[in-house]
C-alpha cells in the first residue's frame, strides 16, 4: 500500500493544449496532445470538437 501511495504523491497534473484533430467521419473525432514527445490521444463523437485542453497526470518518480 505504501508503494502505491508513493506513486500518487509524485504526480501532478499538466496541462496539454489541442496539437491535432483528424475527423474521422461519422466515427467520430480523433484529438491529438502532445507532452514530452509522447501522444495523448482523446476521442470525441463526431458532432462535437476537441477540447482545447486537456489536463493529465504526470508521474515525477524518476526511478
Amino acid at each position: 500500500m505504501a508503494i502505491l501511495w508513493s506513486s500518487f504523491a509524485l504526480a501532478e497534473e499538466v496541462t496539454l493544449t489541442l496539437s491535432q484533430e483528424q475527423d474521422g467521419g461519422e466515427a467520430g473525432r480523433a484529438c491529438m496532445y502532445i507532452h514530452e514527445g509522447k501522444a495523448e490521444y482523446r476521442i470525441v463523437q463526431s458532432h462535437e470538437s476537441c477540447p482545447a485542453t486537456v489536463v493529465v497526470q504526470k508521474n515525477n518518480n524518476h526511478t
